[in-house]
Formats: structure tokens, sequence, C-alpha cells
């Protein structure tokens, strides 16, 4: 894991989509982020502690499950029970693009350069399936393929935007260490797609904006759909599969402690 400082950084753009409105100095605290996507054995343990199901489709997308290849497709909710498995927690939207942009606003995780196929694997790019994980430089952070490769699930609901639009997320999205509408919990009322950051091998260069937002339904399984885990904690301790599923049905109501 590598930690990303504490502080302010600038989240969403007014220059693009309504989803990304309005652009703003948001804080968060300290955190550890994964270096890399969770590649296919991190996925694989948490099928063999009977906490995740491998989805109906996983067969049917070969080239996909390579051992250094990110793991796919996985679900919010497997994505979810993979992280507490390690000890550790999908990380807050404002978490991920912080991680993605460091502090000088950027947009894209090496800078403001166009993408190209040595900065990052999206479509056109070759070949059509995953690369390896940590194929392209690393970012300030240490952080590598925070743009293209596997779709990343962050832990928050989806909105329409941060503010100013019909279904804003609002206050949930404001303050410090925001983590969006209802903080992230199960179930919340008026919502149903969780966020997708950093686009994917399958789309385009406009998906692997550092601040482009995707929402989508957790129970989704597509071969473009990973993650990584984060933490506050330098020296995540691993749980047992009996303390995982009493943080995910505490999760029903109370959101994770950050």
């Amino acid at each position: 894991m590598k930690c990303v400082p504490g502080g302010p950084f600038w989240r969403g753009s007014d220059k693009h989509g309504r989803r990304e409105r309005p652009r703003a100095r948001v804080v968060v605290s300290t955190f550890y982020l994964d270096a890399h996507e969770a590649a296919n054995p991190v996925f694989e343990q948490c099928v063999k502690s009977n906490l995740c199901k491998r989805p109906k489709n996983f067969r049917r997308y070969r080239g996909f499950h390579g051992r250094t290849q990110p793991a796919v497709p996985v679900s919010w909710y497997n994505a979810q029970k993979t992280c507490l498995m390690l000890g550790k927690r999908l990380p807050t939207e404002a978490e991920w693009e912080k991680a993605a942009r460091t502090t000088d606003g950027r947009t894209y995780p090496w800078g403001n350069e166009r993408p190209r196929c040595s900065r990052a694997h999206y479509r056109g790019c070759k070949p059509t399936t995953t690369r390896p994980v940590g194929s392209f430089a690393a970012n300030p952070y240490g952080l590598f393929d925070l743009a293209g490769n596997g779709y990343e699930w962050v832990a928050d609901w989806a909105s329409d935007c941060y503010g100013g639009c019909r279904r804003a997320c609002g206050a949930a999205c404001a303050g410090p260490d925001p983590q969006g509408p209802c903080g992230g919990v199960l179930n919340c009322r008026g919502h149903r797609r969780r966020v997708l950051r950093g686009g994917s091998w399958y789309w385009s260069t406009n998906h692997i904006r550092a601040s482009w937002r995707r929402a989508e339904y957790p129970r989704s399984g597509g071969h473009r759909l990973g993650f990584r885990c984060a933490t506050r904690d330098p020296n995540p301790r691993p749980r047992t599969p009996s303390e995982v599923q009493r943080l995910m049905r505490s999760l029903r109501t109370t959101p994770l402690a950050l």
C-alpha cells in the first residue's frame, strides 16, 4: 500500500458532464491505498473463504484470469467483502480522486498530457483484454493503473452531481472526508447504483479522466469491473469470514468507520 497524505485537493470538473460538477476543494484525511488493482489471486482468496462467489459469466471471459491480471469481473459486494477480508475497505470516492489527481488537479493520474497507449490501457490499445497490474508508470504517490485497465469500484452511492442539480449529492459529498449518500450503507433510499472510477480497457479516453464518474448497479459483473482497497491503518490485520459477515450486516444501517 502507498500513503496518500491528507489535505485538500481539487475534486470534479466544470468542463465536462453534469455528474462531475461543480469543481471544488475537498479535504480528506491521510489514508493508504493499494499500489495496484487487486489481481485475480486476491479475489480467489475471498472465493476460497466462501465469502465471495464467482459470477455466472466468469468462465465466459477467457483471457482475463491470469495471476498478474486485475480481478474481473467483480461485483461491488464481492469487492467490498474482499477488502474487508484483507483488513481494509473500498476507498471512498473522494479518497480515490485525491489519489488519482494528487494536489494539482491534474486531468489524468500522470498529468495533463493526452492519453497514449504507453500511459494507460483503454479502447484501441492492445491487447483487447486487461494488462498485468503495474504495466504503466506510477503517479507521484506510487500508485499504478488508476486510468484504464480495470474499472474500480469505490464505496459511494452514485448521484447526478455533487451540487447544483436536481438529484445532487449535496451535504453528503461536502465537508471533510465525505462518504456520499447515506454514508455508503447497503440500502440508501433513492439510490440504486454505486460509483466506478478510472475507466477500463473497454472504454474510450473520456472514461480515464480522473474526475470521470460512472454509475453502475452494484451486482453488475462485467469483464471490465475491478477494485483496489484502502485503509487508515498502516498495518491492517486480515479478518476472519465471520468478522467480514458481521461487518457486512452492520453496513446495512451503519457506515464503515474510516
